[in-house]
């Protein structure tokens, strides 16, 4: 009976810790491990097909299939639990391979996010950079630049173009589409003719971005970029074209970008919906067998065949006739 009890309380207590866990788990422990990743590399790839570029070995204008290539490195030394740290390398390029000595144009960032919200902040280790310039005005990064927030919502949000060093011109949401089986939220950015910064002679740039972004990641999904970038002053009606095409992700890359989506679907679904579940019925199944095991009484004693309980055996008397006979055995032969 007292075993009973005490692995009764033992279960109750089991029970009740699990059914509060589980709401923790949704709640606070799921969102604090649901973070942008901190390490590895992400490689985006588009291509534009019939573009119009620029060839600077001979200077002459061409067109065919201009590919562009941007890889992001992942610094882990340098982030911190709530920062993450990227290096980038941008490179378009006629061909089928980058190679710098021949690219239309090339550039290189570093740059760190808040992992929570994805948005820019201050590189932790004062690295911060765009091209040459490091670590001052020029290099500073600002609003989404890798992906977007976990959890995106129908709204515009600030979105970095490194060619004119700003996000102030945002991405705004446009409706929902379906890509690669995922229910996406699409974006699009619109800069109209802006002087880059840093470029000699004077350049243009006139871009239309548009994203589709899985919401419940915030990966970039698929994208799409009409760029027009042309040389020459604001008054020069006879620019020379540097640029003008469509990029958009290559099948390839929306593939892999719509793995990475179902993979992180996958983990936060794990960590706010299965888990806290899980726990929560195996929760009230241990609390409902700990209070059965306190709760219930033990069975009464079986009836035995030999009655209601007999009291102790009562003293046998003597028989006076058998003490009488004992006494006149003791008497001397003479007396009787």
């Amino acid at each position: 009976m007292r075993r009973r009890g005490t692995l009764g309380l033992v279960l109750c207590g089991v029970g009740a810790a699990l059914i509060a866990l589980a709401p923790l788990l949704h709640w606070w422990v799921g969102p604090s491990l649901i973070k942008s990743p901190i390490g590895g590399d992400t490689v985006s790839d588009a291509a534009a097909d019939n573009a119009t570029y620029l060839d600077f070995q001979d200077l002459q204008q061409k067109s065919g299939t201009v590919r562009s290539r941007d890889v992001y490195h992942g610094v882990e030394a340098d982030s911190t639990k709530s920062v993450a740290v990227y290096t980038l390398d941008s490179e378009i390029y006629a061909g089928s391979e980058p190679n710098l000595p021949t690219d239309i144009s090339a550039g290189q960032e570093r740059f760190a996010i808040d992992r929570d919200s994805g948005l820019a902040v201050p590189d932790p280790k004062g690295k911060e950079q765009v091209d040459k310039d490091i670590n001052n005005d020029k290099a500073k990064h600002s609003g989404l630049i890798l992906k977007f927030p976990i959890g995106t919502e129908k709204k515009s949000y600030p979105f970095w173009d490194a060619h004119i060093r700003s996000s102030e011109h945002a991405m705004e949401y446009r409706g929902e589409e379906t890509i690669a089986g995922l229910k996406t939220y699409r974006f699009e950015q619109s800069i109209p003719d802006t002087v880059l910064p840093e470029q000699e002679p004077e350049a243009h740039y006139i871009s239309h971005r548009t994203v589709w972004v899985d919401p419940a990641t915030g990966v970039i999904v698929k994208g799409e970029q009409q760029v027009n970038i042309t040389a020459g002053s604001a008054s020069d009606t006879n620019r020379t074209t540097v640029l003008d095409g469509t990029f958009t992700f290559t099948p390839e890359n929306i593939a892999d970008s719509a793995k990475r989506a179902k993979d992180g679907k996958s983990t936060i679904t794990l960590l706010r919906v299965t888990l806290p579940v899980l726990l929560l019925i195996i929760g009230l199944l241990v609390l409902a067998a700990g209070l059965l095991l306190t709760l219930r009484r033990p069975a009464a004693p079986a009836d035995t065949e030999a009655g209601p309980e007999a009291g102790p055996e009562p003293p046998v008397r003597r028989r006076r006739g058998l003490r009488r006979s004992e006494d006149t055995a003791d008497q001397p032969a003479g007396s009787r």
